[in-house]
């Protein structure tokens, strides 16, 4: 992988329209909510721009979504070691996690653009995910207002992850293969736990709908 030159003002603005989308949800867990049309329709908006977001930042990075995606998948195995992590806590912090660190963003080939992040390139990244917590005995904090913060730990990580800019705002900044690496992680990570929001609510394929609607 090589240094790649990007918009720093446009993955800020991807990053805080995140931030804003991530209040609407905050709004409804922050407080007792009904299942009702319209909440379901904040859910659907909410969780569509988070994924819909994180897929346009994998391809400013010129990666291929889907597969980056599914190659953090494989860290995070790699990462929580199942044979020492099965039966763990996370609320009382017995997880053993190794400290790797992600190099497996997968760019697009000749400049080419990825294949569309569909439904089914989705279902299959979910089922990987949710067998990753089964796994491991770690469903039981899979509960949609631990998805939500979830969702918001790793946008912050995410912010963390783009840094610092020069003060010149808008100005394209040259990030090298090591940085590219450290944002997708981060990046593939809401998508993520997106889709875990999504599956835990029932909501996937309403999601995909709407995101191929004219």
């Amino acid at each position: 992988m090589t240094s790649t030159t990007v918009s720093l003002f446009l993955l800020r603005q991807s990053i805080s329209e995140m931030f804003v989308t991530l209040g609407d949800l905050h709004d409804l867990y922050g407080t007792y909510y009904l299942r009702t049309a319209g909440t379901t329709r904040t859910l659907v908006s909410s969780l569509h721009k988070l994924i819909s977001t994180s897929v346009a930042i994998l391809t400013l990075l010129s990666l291929d979504p889907a597969a980056t995606t599914t190659a953090k998948l494989d860290h995070n195995a790699d990462n929580y070691p199942l044979a020492e992590n099965r039966g763990t806590s996370l609320l009382h912090g017995t997880a053993v996690k190794r400290g790797l660190v992600f190099h497996g963003s997968v760019p697009t080939r000749n400049g080419v653009d990825a294949p569309p992040f569909n439904h089914s390139k989705a279902k299959a990244i979910t089922q990987r995910a949710m067998r990753f917590s089964r796994d491991r005995q770690w469903e039981v904090y899979d509960t949609e207002k631990n998805l939500v913060y979830a969702l918001s730990a790793e946008v912050g990580e995410l912010c963390n992850a783009v840094g610092w800019g020069d003060g010149a705002g808008g100005n394209d900044i040259e990030i090298g293969p090591d940085k590219i690496h450290s944002i997708a992680g981060e990046t593939a990570d809401v998508i993520i736990y997106s889709l875990k929001l999504a599956h835990v609510l029932g909501i996937t394929a309403k999601i995909f709908a709407q995101a191929t609607r004219p």
